[in-house]
């Protein structure tokens, strides 16, 4: 679709929409200008009344003025022939991936977005209005972000007059009953209810008896309490941080790790120390899947407990030929599908701490990249960081390049004309010359 009149050079959208609704459509796409390269973009449809521009005029202002880390991240926002577009971070819309998500994604998703939802009631004094899963988006690590802002109002601002303009646009299902019979009505208790709707429907194919704790409470209270006809009687949504549903062990880990600049010295220390026993316990897919982008965070690759205790177990694939005491946490197909991606990414970071950290681990993990991959991203960076001052980066790189002589062979690594220097100054045995290639093989080996 070309990038006309995009406030975001060298922005070209996939032309193929991701989601199509009456106000929007929604496209991948990348930018040359931005520091996350892939994108998501929203853009206007033609409308002859003007609500649908003005859906998304409301979406782009509520996005640009509430920040939270579980809120749909606006990036930037245009007009292009006439129509307003507006970039976020890269996403997906919950409907085309709700169908693949465990029940424990699921759970961790509901939490991202209770977390959002207090924030706006709390923090900002605000009602969303419309929550319903077409409000919510899925990011490329898994994690859920509350959208549709669109209808997100102020509390003092919230009326029936208000509500019912939007009463058209709104998902009916998450409209409560008052709406219909009150004078009055209560934000607060309008998005309680619309929640309890959300958790019903993204639930709604799981049994029971699913091994999750609390499962099966935190469904009934969602019916029977959330969707409650008299809105007193709903809980307040921080309340609900409080059921077991929450507090699984998964769940806990997820939440330090995310907030992780608000923890103590001591308690990062505890936490990192004991965390690889308690990761065992669950499907390296769902690790990677979900934790794998905080597990490399900056945060966790410069705390001195997670380069000891953590990062050797991440940093490496699982090699059954190369038993360890403390193997690693993802086999080799599971490290190329999500740690590889993430690791290009770091080498792109001019920051020396992480990049001598990546430089330890470089034996370990680069036998994971492709070629290609090793010859287009990860080569690049490593010659630019021998020509740094510093002299700790250069040894390193130096040393990782060495790894990269048996893959790619000496003249891609170093370039240039090269001849034999040097011969073969031992006896024959036998009668046949020594074979110094077939002997250096066999050191290897």
């Amino acid at each position: 679709m070309g990038n006309e009149g995009s406030a975001l050079p060298g922005l070209e959208l996939d032309s193929s929409a991701l989601e199509n609704t009456d106000e929007w459509t929604l496209h991948s796409a990348t930018s040359s200008s931005n520091a996350s390269p892939n994108l998501s973009v929203f853009c206007g449809r033609q409308a002859h009344d003007h609500l649908n521009n003005n859906s998304l005029e409301h979406a782009v202002k509520n996005l640009r003025v509430y920040r939270h880390p579980n809120i749909l991240k606006y990036i930037s926002s245009w007009t292009h022939q006439g129509q307003l577009c507006m970039a976020t971070e890269s996403v997906s819309p919950l409907t085309r991936v709700l169908g693949n998500q465990t029940v424990l994604e699921i759970c961790l998703g509901l939490h991202d977005i209770l977390k959002a939802l207090i924030f706006l009631h709390e923090k900002a004094q605000c009602s969303h209005n419309n929550i319903c899963c077409a409000a919510i988006y899925v990011t490329n690590d898994g994690s859920w972000k509350l959208g549709g802002l669109e209808f997100l109002s102020r509390f003092s601002d919230v009326t029936l007059s208000f509500l019912q303009k939007a009463r058209a646009r709104r998902y009916e299902k998450g409209v409560p009953p008052e709406e219909d019979s009150s004078k009055t009505v209560d934000p607060k208790a309008i998005d309680a209810f619309a929640f309890g709707v959300l958790v019903e429907e993204v639930f709604h194919k799981i049994p029971d008896d699913v091994q999750i704790p609390g499962f099966k409470e935190f469904r009934e209270i969602s019916k029977k309490h959330l969707q409650n006809s008299e809105p007193s009687l709903r809980p307040k949504l921080s309340q609900l941080l409080d059921q077991p549903i929450f507090n699984h062990r998964f769940v806990i880990i997820h939440d330090f790790l995310s907030e992780l600049p608000l923890k103590s010295d001591e308690e990062k220390t505890s936490f990192f120390r004991g965390l690889v026993d308690q990761l065992r316990e669950f499907p390296q897919i769902l690790l990677a899947s979900q934790l794998s982008v905080l597990l490399l965070s900056r945060l966790v690759l410069l705390d001195k407990t997670a380069q000891e205790h953590v990062l050797p177990v991440v940093l490496q694939p699982h090699n059954e030929c190369r038993p360890l005491s403390n193997p690693p946490l993802f086999c080799m197909d599971t490290f190329k599908q999500y740690i590889v991606p993430r690791l290009m990414h770091m080498f792109s970071v001019r920051d020396a701490q992480i990049r001598l950290l990546l430089l330890d681990h470089f034996e370990q993990y680069c036998i994971a990249f492709s070629k290609e991959q090793l010859r287009t991203k990860i080569l690049p960076e490593l010659l630019v960081g021998i020509k740094d001052t510093n002299d700790t980066v250069v040894a390193s790189t130096l040393r990782a390049l060495a790894f990269l002589v048996p893959i790619l062979g000496a003249a891609t690594v170093i370039g240039g004309k090269r001849a034999r220097l040097f011969t073969d100054g031992r006896p024959k045995q036998d009668g046949t010359q020594v074979c110094a290639n077939c002997l250096i093989g066999t050191q290897m080996a």
